[in-house]
């Protein structure tokens, strides 16, 4: 059965309000006047119209509350299923051992299985490629508390939108190890026909900046490649909660940058215009590098998150896994760029900006959960 959840790409509880406003994010977002060809156009329409049924359903009460029931019962059923599978695998493993039978091989499979398990434990990066060639990396922040925001106590340049400074616990997820770069978005923008940025001055980016973090495209646009990255994989690939950015650019000490408490330099992040420009992803790894591994998390350019901006969500978030505001004019803007100064330049700092702007400082990464 179709899940209209998924397809509004909201929770089971998410309120009324919260599925109008994803609603309408879609309906933008999937627009056919936002695609070139006839084909794109097509698909576009496609998915609007599953779009639509989905909000037709989780928008009237009586037809949600049938559509609930269904999907619970459906889960039950998959459940029940599962545990009748495994049963039969349990007796047919008993009495495989009561016969004597493969002993030896079961103890060995175990041993293997256990192994493969710890180093799967171990593994922190995971890589998933755009096209022959184009690779996109993430890697695994393990689940678990961390501090969020600052304590202007201790921190002078912090700012009254990032206190009070929070204990936060977060489910394991992954996250994009650079910004997305030229070269991956040109993929993006060949497979589906969506608009280049405008620094590219045509289709194809600049050659001497593929590497460099893309620049100039709106949160809507960068919500469209994730839509369409996650088509290319089995993972639910979006753009990271504030949250889920503020943890992987700092750890879980309540650090004032990804490296540390020392003062940023010209080794360790883009920022202050000392180049002037963006600079290639990686270049200040692995000095600037967050804790887990995570690359220019600070300066080269601002990135999009997930979240409606909101100047008291710090004093509001929930302990777990905490969403954002439900609604807002802004979306949040994380990590600074080459432009701005130290004072900015901090893992805790945040800002906002219309989810229209196309500004040549802002790009963004992917995360995904496991």
């Amino acid at each position: 059965m179709n899940d209209y959840y998924e397809i509004l790409e909201v929770n089971q509880n998410a309120s009324q309000e919260q599925i109008k406003a994803q609603y309408h994010f879609l309906v933008q977002a999937w627009h056919p006047d936002k695609f070139v060809s006839a084909h794109h156009k097509a698909k576009a329409e496609e998915k609007l119209k599953g779009i639509n049924e989905a909000f037709n359903v989780l928008n009237n009460p009586q037809k949600r509350e049938q559509f609930d029931r269904l999907k619970n019962n459906f889960r039950n059923n998959e459940n029940l299923q599962r545990r009748a599978e495994q049963e039969a695998r349990e007796s047919a493993a008993r009495q495989a051992y009561k016969k004597g039978e493969a002993v030896e091989h079961e103890r060995n499979a175990t041993m293997e299985r256990e192994q493969r398990q710890a180093d799967e434990r171990q593994k922190r990066t995971v890589t998933i490629d755009l096209a022959p060639g184009i690779p996109f990396e993430f890697i695994r922040i393990s689940a678990g508390e961390f501090l969020m925001g600052s304590d202007q106590q201790k921190e002078k340049q912090a700012r009254a939108n990032e206190t009070p400074q929070h204990k936060v616990f977060l489910s394991e997820y992954w996250i994009g190890k650079y910004p997305v770069t030229n070269k991956q978005y040109k993929v993006f923008v060949k497979a589906v026909g969506h608009k280049p940025p405008a620094n590219w001055g045509g289709f194809d980016a600049p050659k001497d900046k593929f590497d460099h973090p893309v620049a100039g495209l709106s949160w809507f646009s960068a919500m469209a490649f994730c839509e369409w990255f996650k088509g290319l994989s089995t993972r639910n690939i979006r753009l990271p909660s504030e949250a889920e950015w503020e943890k992987a650019a700092r750890g879980t000490d309540g650090r004032s940058y990804p490296w540390g408490n020392q003062a940023p330099d010209d080794t360790r992040c883009n920022y202050k215009g000392n180049v002037k420009d963006t600079t290639p992803v990686g270049k200040y790894s692995p000095l600037g590098d967050s804790p887990y591994g995570c690359s220019d998390m600070e300066g080269n350019v601002w990135e999009w998150v997930m979240d409606w901006y909101g100047d008291n969500y710090y004093q509001d978030s929930s302990f777990r896994n905490p969403p954002g505001p439900a609604m807002g004019t802004y979306k949040v803007l994380r990590g600074s760029s080459w432009y701005y100064s130290d004072k900015i330049v901090r893992s805790a700092d945040r800002d906002g900006s219309s989810p229209t702007n196309e500004l040549d400082v802002i790009g963004f990464r992917c995360a995904c959960s496991p």
